[in-house]
């Protein structure tokens, strides 16, 4: 019969799994922080000409529809995150969504008007769960939603809104 380990043996083992998971727990998030590092750089309201180094930086693909008032340029990649980039017939970026396994970086997106949708974000006196919030000021709508691994928002300029075109059409 083999021999009981001592408590001592039990609790060196229990240290060692743990150790272990904590290692392996932290994998996930590693994952996910390389995902952020391949975030979009086009700007809401900026020109179309940084779509290409939006591509590039995303290692996606880009496929180009046009459309009656706007071209809308998707950029795909690997991982599943996709950004849509509406761009209007003066070359600019009217709207932006986006969809993935990860939050893309508000900040580079929304480029200028970031400022204020955080000011905007920040006088919410219930933004709710944090899974899903709406911001809208006179010129801005800002909505995001998600959780881990299944993220999807939007952003518009509603000055810069094609004639005919609704904002609803924007996802």
């Amino acid at each position: 019969m083999p021999a009981m380990p001592s408590a001592r043996q039990r609790l060196a083992a229990v240290v060692m799994n743990l150790a272990t998971f904590r290692v392996a727990a932290w994998r996930p998030c590693i994952g996910l922080s390389m995902l952020w590092a391949l975030q979009a750089h086009a700007a809401l309201g900026g020109g179309d000409s940084s779509i290409r180094a939006d591509q590039s930086e995303l290692h996606g693909v880009l496929t180009i529809t046009p459309r009656r008032n706007y071209e809308l340029r998707e950029i795909t990649n690997e991982s599943g995150m996709v950004v849509r980039e509406f761009v209007n017939r003066s070359g600019l970026v009217f709207a932006l969504a986006w969809s993935g396994p990860a939050m893309p970086n508000l900040r580079q997106l929304l480029g200028a008007h970031y400022e204020a949708y955080a000011q905007s974000l920040a006088r919410l006196s219930r933004p709710g769960l944090h899974r899903s919030v709406r911001v809208e000021t006179p010129h801005l709508v800002v909505e995001n939603a998600g959780h881990l691994r299944a993220y999807a928002g939007y952003g518009l300029l509603t000055d810069l809104l094609p004639a005919g075109m609704s904002p609803t059409e924007v996802r």
